[in-house]
């Protein structure tokens, strides 16, 4: 897995300014107060004032994450699915766990299909992992990930 971080501390940082315009727009567009406004409405989750990163994701063949809860320090988990088409038989869905065992399964399976989005706050019971992608080499699993956190 790649990420590189185009904001910090509510803020942009250089990378964002080696971005093409349209990404580093979207950089700017999470950044902002109106989609924090958004996604406050939206998920009754109030973002307006703590501190957010932002990470843009490339997994490869192969890259996955394993199960686990998340970071209870967090507010909220913004993701966007960036890959305009994205093949089930690929892998690489986000999956929601009632609990970790090695034989569990997933209850929940989200497609990365571009525009898709999915948020969450970290508890921990909130049990979630990123299936194992592969593509055969043919593409790259895309995903932008915004994180408001509580200290």
């Amino acid at each position: 897995m790649w990420r590189c971080e185009p904001g910090l501390d509510s803020k942009r940082t250089p990378v964002a300014d080696q971005l093409t315009a349209p990404w580093s727009e979207l950089v700017d567009d999470v950044l902002s107060a109106d989609f924090r406004d958004w996604l406050t409405d939206g998920t009754g989750v109030d973002v307006r004032s703590v501190r957010s990163t932002v990470g843009l994701y490339i997994f490869g063949d192969g890259d996955y994450t394993t199960v686990d809860t998340g970071k209870v320090s967090k507010a909220l988990s913004f993701g966007l699915y960036l890959n305009e088409t994205w093949d089930p038989a690929h892998g690489g869905a986000f999956q929601v766990f009632t609990h970790k065992a090695p034989d569990a399964e997933p209850v929940r399976e989200i497609v990365p299909i571009g525009g898709r989005c999915v948020t969450m706050t970290p508890t921990e019971h909130t049990w979630h992992r990123i299936q194992r992608v592969d593509t055969g080499g043919a593409v790259s699993r895309l995903l932008l990930m915004v994180e408001f956190w509580r200290d």
